[in-house]
């Protein structure tokens, strides 16, 4: 953090790049058809600086030395034609809400909403609370994108749970990979109880346990018993932890996409950007599918 503001990488605007199109393309297919909802559901202060060596796709200004500052996905949101007809950032950060309610009187001509509140909480509020079949006028009813982009592992299973069953959000989420392998120790009787409980609210249960973990066979000590003991160690790579996440969402998403985008340092994942729809109508399917495939898998990254 740098001044309140989240200081971001290559990583960051390649995540970035992937949400904005995806919300053009969406925009443009289904405005004046529903009523369409952007929530960004870990806004922050609707920026975040960048060193100037990163600096490469979005124009910014330069507000400290050394670094220039770029929209994040709440302004980039905002700047789309067509547009969402409604906007919800949630943050319960002070300095955020702030930031965020600055960019809500700069934009007087959008109908923007501010929750000053945690961010799970707010998501299953909204997803509970929203009509989404009611018609409005000419519209059908109402359609959302969630992008979900917590700070480490701040997003439970439960809040997953909430947008599946909505049956009409179409869902971005940075899965943090690299945080979760570092709680899923090489020997699972090293995992303290608190990491646990965390996976398991994350994770969606502790099904992780018997799917990520094997028996082996280690080898007695010379100056100890002669007979093998019999211990249990990870067999999962990163990119399998994923791949088991994924097959779990699909019990409530009508499509998740096989092959999120996974953002690397030094050739190792440290997230990945999974897409998943809760409308399961043809079409909406369909199409989603078509969009975030040419997105994710044929867009030249950063």
């Amino acid at each position: 953090m740098v001044g309140g503001r989240f200081v971001g990488s290559k990583r960051t605007e390649e995540k970035l790049r992937v949400v904005r199109d995806y919300l053009a393309a969406y925009t443009k297919a289904l405005k004046g058809k529903y009523f369409l909802i952007y929530i960004d559901a870990f806004a922050g202060t609707g920026d975040y600086a960048l060193d100037r060596g990163d600096a490469g796709l979005f124009s910014g200004t330069g507000d400290t030395e050394g670094l220039v500052t770029r929209p994040g996905s709440a302004k980039l949101a905002l700047e789309l034609e067509p547009g969402f007809d409604k906007l919800i950032f949630i943050d319960k950060d002070r300095d955020s809400i702030a930031s965020l309610e600055r960019i809500r009187e700069q934009n007087p001509g959008k109908l923007i909403e501010i929750r000053a509140e945690d961010s799970n909480a707010a998501v299953r509020a909204i997803c509970s609370d929203t009509r989404w079949d009611s018609r409005r006028g000419r519209l059908l009813g109402t359609r959302a994108v969630t992008f979900l982009d917590p700070f480490a592992l701040s997003v439970e299973w439960e809040t997953l749970v909430a947008i599946g069953r909505t049956r009409a959000i179409d869902l971005w989420y940075l899965f943090p990979t690299n945080a979760v392998g570092r709680l899923l120790a090489n020997n699972p009787e090293a995992i303290r109880a608190g990491w646990e409980a965390r996976l398991n609210a994350i994770l969606g249960g502790p099904w992780w346990r018997e799917e990520l973990y094997a028996p082996f066979s280690k080898q007695p000590d010379l100056f100890a018993s002669t007979e093998c003991s019999k211990e249990e160690k990870r067999v999962a790579r990163p990119e399998d932890v994923v791949r088991r996440f994924i097959s779990k969402l699909e019990c409530h998403f009508a499509y998740v996409a096989d092959r999120p985008r996974d953002l690397k340092r030094n050739n190792q994942p440290r997230f990945s950007l999974v897409f998943a729809v809760a409308n399961p109508s043809r079409g909406a399917i369909d199409l989603a599918k078509r969009v975030s495939d040419h997105i994710l898998k044929n867009q030249t990254k950063a």
